[in-house]
């Protein structure tokens, strides 16, 4: 290129090494993808091979629609299929690689009458009375059911591929000779077996492929999270874009300024052979001169560094042992989105769920209320909290005196209500019994070992059965049950069997309407002794609404013990149970079935409206009280994150009372706190059920503007109120233009909103921007009988009014992923509810209790460190630039280089990146105890301290100074020097010494900023002058400076040998750095930041060295 004054080969390797290094990344990632999917491709299964009539293996990517496979025991589904048979009705699947929840979940076959069809050949063979063992068993008549499959046909429709894991419909048409007519049934999720779950606690299954590949829902599920870049990175592009616009000024001045130069001097300097008339050309010659010249004024290996840092972050996260131990175990805190890293310095507002994020999520059953009487179990270790209200010691005290008789001894001692409230907590539900296999063979061995003992032999066959299900509240309540002599041994698709004084009892169920959390409760139908009832049990909030009550007071006694149940912070089921006669059995039968089998895409929703009909009218059974304890050190977490100026806002599903009563037992809510409880009643709407459509809706939103009228009104009371009490004006729009450390109030506050006067909030701007005012003034939010929907609008809502605040989610459940997916930082907890959560969110941790150390300690380094080393490496580079710029003063704004070549292209990537990386990889100002008892360190970054325009151009103006500094000091400095020959040193001698100058200048620089040192850091910047010294040595010798740089061939001997040289060289950076060492003396002397405060006094007291 003619207008480039760099040689090309010196420029290319530049480009060519940032290039490699992501080439390098992108192959290494796309190596192991395609290591992966070939893994994965390859895996063997049994297909049925119609042609030969028999089961073969086939590789996964060979398998087709509808070809019929036989998965065994520990195997995974290759693909999406049907369930056709097994030796049992019902099989268990571990659904971990695809939901996180470690829980087995039960399938269905897809028809009875299929089952028993190709029972006869598949059926345990029995021997002598008893089941032989496996290996003992004789092998089935493969032969007939191989004929069975090849006669086998059928049609299914099914809809087409989607994620949803909830829900599956499809008509499915068997035509099998034997069967007679057309064998025609509803087929749902209950029967389809997914690709990535494997098959459990049963030897084999058979079923047809159905979805493959890319359509399976496992596959659809696999989407690539949203890329969130950190505000700091989109701060850093704005910065680049006015460099950028600095560059470009300055290139096109000075390409205007030699063309000015040329047309009044040119003639005057024949030898240069410069043309007079000069035009638009020349100048754009010119401007392209320049661009190259100045080309590394914008680091290209800035975005390299920083990620490489980012990782560096987050490997020392990983590696944190005090944020990975969970009671004797490591397991890491994950993170698996760095680019986060300096964003977790910088939290406005944690957005937390509160079972299993908070509590442990281990359910244990303490209370209950029956017939208007609460039994208790022992003193609820709550209750012996120091954190409790006193209203909730209150209660304790006054509750004693009616809890003499415990559940435990009602149940065992013939009370019939409390008999049948726990018989129904036994049927409804959706808990699964795995039968332990170690304690089968366990059971089977010690019978035969105690035969002759009549003693011995009813305990040797007593077998242990483990509980599955997707709620512990579920589980706790059966194994409540199991105390009182009412213990579940077995649940299928048809019945439950429940042992009941060494009895098994069968009760027939017919249909279970599953929980859903907009109903907020489940059902299932029951036969018992020739008759049918609906078992129910939900929220109390939704049940309420659902019981025909004998009486007022019934009402009124339920109504008063959920409040005490929830003023100790237990979590309440209210039970009900409704008879069927047999017209209205079945016809529910009739059509459910009916909604089943039709492919109207509003099924669901006729489903729904059935499920609203008939689970009505219920008949009070009684009420639990689930006990869900803290987790370890969540008081201390959470009032350290609030003292840091972090709004904390709690998101939980439960009822008002019970959120209140957590919030305050971990000091969420404090004693110096005002509560305001915004809650609106919602008027009776039962009436409008009988009205005409169109009329009913009408007196809805009458109803429901009238309720937005009201909480305007008290919403702007209360700013009014709070504001006038703290001596503060503000207008909502001033409120989400300040800082949140402005918006600290005296008198602090805290709110307490429930999920109905939430839903008239959100969607109306005016009432959305009041309560945000409220809440950006409030300390705590607590959000209690909210949707996973409304979570994740509710931390939308915080971003949506107040531009650029950081947000952090964390939770540990699917519900809490829409919040987890909304927020700037998702946090997921490694809980009991699975890893759906962990799976969506960009770091992952074992407890709540390490948000602390995660976000304060580490996120405030990340943030100090990303920024600096952005302000650092750009200073550098500008350093460098602009001392070849004041250069261009000087040779007629030509355009010639004022470094050799070779020096800048390696200045980054030999001699000065690797040390600032070394250097704020490991920065630090004080240690994690020192910031754990000043949490207000943290707020540094939420006032952007570090990283702003005006921090940035500072360091570019002493870029600019320390480039003067540099240039006319080695240029005056050495002007007119003489070799030993008698010659006048040239401009490369000059320039050489600068550029060493520069070398150190940079050094110095990195460590007057760093504040830790240790041997790495000390290492790394000592190396790297060595290293440049030894290099430029090498590389001025006559043999490679003729090959790469002639300029520079024994320059730096003769530099040796000039004493003025060695003066230069250690004084002028040290001159250049005197505004430096003033500016920050000064400041940490008269205009001293938190930071500078707590570091002085943890140096007297020897915290610090």
């Amino acid at each position: 290129m003619p207008f480039s004054p760099k040689a090309p080969a010196s420029m290319i390797g530049t480009f060519a090494a940032v290039l490699i290094f992501t080439m390098f990344k992108e192959l290494f990632e796309d190596y192991y993808r395609m290591k992966s999917d070939k893994e994965i491709n390859n895996n063997k299964t049994t297909i049925f091979n119609y042609e030969t009539k028999q089961f073969e293996e086939k590789k996964w990517m060979n398998v087709k629609l509808g070809d019929i496979i036989k998965v065994s025991c520990n195997e995974s589904f290759p693909a999406d299929i049907l369930f056709l048979h097994s030796k049992t009705d019902v099989i268990f699947v571990d659904t971990m690689n695809l939901d996180g929840e470690t829980n087995l979940k039960p399938k269905s076959l897809l028809s009875k009458e299929l089952y028993e069809f190709i029972k006869e050949d598949l059926e345990s063979v029995v021997h002598d009375g008893a089941l032989v063992d496996d290996q003992e068993r004789p092998a089935p008549n493969i032969n007939k059911y191989v004929d069975k499959l090849v006669k086998l046909e059928g049609v299914i429709e099914s809809e087409l591929p989607c994620e949803n894991l909830e829900s599956w419909d499809a008509n499915v048409e068997i035509i099998a000779p034997e069967l007679g007519n057309d064998a025609k049934t509803h087929a749902s999720i209950n029967s389809l077996l997914l690709r990535g779950c494997y098959l459990r606690n049963v030897d084999y299954c058979y079923g047809i492929a159905v979805y493959l590949g890319n359509k399976t829902k496992i596959m659809m599920n696999a989407k690539k999270p949203r890329r969130k870049v950190s505000n700091l990175m989109k701060m850093m592009n704005y910065m680049l874009y006015t460099v950028f616009g600095l560059q470009f000024f300055i290139i096109s001045l000075f390409a205007t300024l030699s063309c000015i130069w040329i047309a009044n001097k040119g003639s005057k300097y024949d030898y240069l052979d410069l043309s007079s008339n000069v035009g638009f050309g020349k100048w754009i010659i010119q401007l392209l001169t320049y661009w190259v010249a100045y080309s590394h004024m914008i680091p290209i290996s800035l975005y390299v560094m920083i990620e490489v840092l980012k990782l560096t972050q987050s490997s020392l996260i990983k590696w944190d042992v005090q944020i990975g131990k969970e009671n004797s175990e490591f397991k890491p805190a994950e993170c698996k989105n760095s680019d986060l890293i300096e964003e977790l310095g910088q939290v406005d507002f944690v957005f937390s769920d509160k079972t299993g994020t908070l509590t442990r999520n281990e359910m244990v059953f303490k209370k209950c209320s029956v017939e208007g009487r609460i039994y208790t179990d022992v003193v609820s270790q709550l209750e012996k909290s120091e954190n409790l209200s006193h209203s909730a010691s209150e209660f304790k005290g006054n509750e004693n005196s009616n809890e003499e008789e415990t559940w435990i001894h009602a149940g065992n001692n013939g009370n019939k209500a409390v008999y049948n409230f726990f018989k129904h907590m036994t049927i409804c539900h959706s808990v699964m019994v795995d039968k332990d296999s170690a304690n089968v063979k366990k059971a089977d061995s010690a019978k035969s070992d105690t035969d002759n003992d009549p003693k011995n032999s009813k305990d040797s066959e007593e077998i242990k059965v483990i509980y599955q299900c997707s709620s512990p509240d579920e589980i706790a309540l059966v194994e409540a049950a199991k105390k009182v002599g009412l213990k579940l041994v077995d649940r299928t698709k048809e019945y439950v069997v429940v042992e009941e004084k060494e009895t098994e009892i069968k009760y027939r169920m017919h249909k279970e309407f599953k929980f859903d959390s907009k109903r907020k409760r489940m059902s299932v139908i029951v036969e018992e002794n020739d008759s049918y009832f609906i078992y129910t049990k939900g929220a109390d909030n939704e049940m309420i609404k659902k019981m025909n009550w004998r009486s007022p007071q019934e009402k009124d006694v339920l109504e008063s013990h959920l409040e005490k149940f929830a003023r100790l912070g237990l979590r309440t089921l209210v039970m009900g149970v409704r008879s069927l006669d047999e017209a209205e059995f079945s016809q529910i039968i009739d059509e459910m079935n009916k909604i089943d089998s039709s492919s109207s895409p509003n099924k669901d929703a006729h489903m729904e409206e059935l499920y609203e009909r008939y689970e009505s009218d219920l008949e009070f059974v009684g009420a639990s009280a689930i006990e869900d304890l803290l987790q370890d050190e969540v008081p201390e977490t959470i009032a350290n994150l609030m003292n840091a100026n972090i709004r904390v806002w709690v998101l939980t599903g439960d009822k008002q009372e019970t959120a209140i009563e957590i919030a305050k037992s971990c000091k969420l809510i404090q004693e110096d706190m005002k509560e305001i409880i915004l809650s609106i009643k919602p008027k009776n709407t039962e009436h409008l059920k009988d009205l005409p459509l169109e009329e009913a809706n009408r007196k809805r939103q009458v109803i429901d503007e009238d309720n937005r009228k009201k909480i305007k009104q008290r919403l702007e009371q209360e700013i009014e109120t709070h504001l006038a009490r703290n001596e503060l004006a503000h207008t909502p729009t001033e409120v989400f233009k300040k800082p949140l450390k402005d918006l600290v109030l005296q008198y602090p506050i805290t709110i307490v909103i429930d999920g109905i006067t939430l839903a008239l909030i959100l969607g109306d701007d005016e009432l959305e921007q009041l309560f945000l005012t409220l809440g950006l003034y409030s300390k705590s939010v607590v959000c209690c009988r909210v949707t996973p929907k409304q979570k994740s609008v509710v931390v939308g809502l915080a971003s949506k009014y107040k531009k650029g605040c950081i947000r952090l989610s964390i939770g540990d459940g699917a519900n809490d992923v829409p919040m987890i997916m909304e927020a700037n930082i998702g946090v997921g907890i490694r809980g009991k509810e699975g890893t759906q959560a962990v799976r969506s969110a960009d770091y992952a941790i074992s407890q709540f209790k390490y948000l602390e150390k995660l976000v304060l300690f580490h996120g405030r380094l990340g943030y100090r460190r990303v920024s600096w080393m952005v302000c650092y490496y750009f200073y550098k580079n500008i350093v460098l630039v602009f001392t070849e710029i004041y250069f261009a003063f000087y040779n007629g704004f030509s355009g010639q280089i004022y470094f050799a070549d070779w020096l800048p292209m390696l200045y980054n990537s030999l001699w000065t990146s690797l040390t600032c990386l070394f250097a704020y990889a490991l920065e630090r100002d004080v240690t994690f105890e020192i910031t754990k008892d000043n949490p207000r360190l943290y707020e540094a970054g939420q006032k952007k301290e570090y990283f702003s325009f005006m921090i940035f151009w500072k360091w570019v103006a002493l870029s600019l100074f320390h480039g003067v500094v540099i240039y006319f000091g080695c240029s005056y400095g050495f002007r007119g020097v003489i070799d030993s020959s008698g010659k006048t040193e040239d401009l490369w001698f000059a320039s050489t010494i600068a550029f060493s100058c520069i070398i150190h200048l940079v050094t110095y620089k990195l460590a007057i900023e760093l504040l830790f040192f240790n041997w790495i850091v000390i290492a790394a910047g000592l190396g790297s002058v060595v290293f440049y010294w030894l290099f430029v040595i090498v590389f001025n010798t006559s043999a490679i400076s003729q090959v790469f740089q002639p300029e520079l061939e024994y320059v730096y001997f003769r530099m040796f040998s000039t004493g003025k040289f060695w003066i230069v060289l250690f004084c002028l950076p040290f001159i250049a750095l005197i505004p430096d060492i003033t500016i920050k003396y000064f400041k940490q002397l008269y205009f001293p930041c938190e930071s500078d405060n707590v570091i002085r006094e943890s140096k007297k007291k020897g915290l610090l060295k």
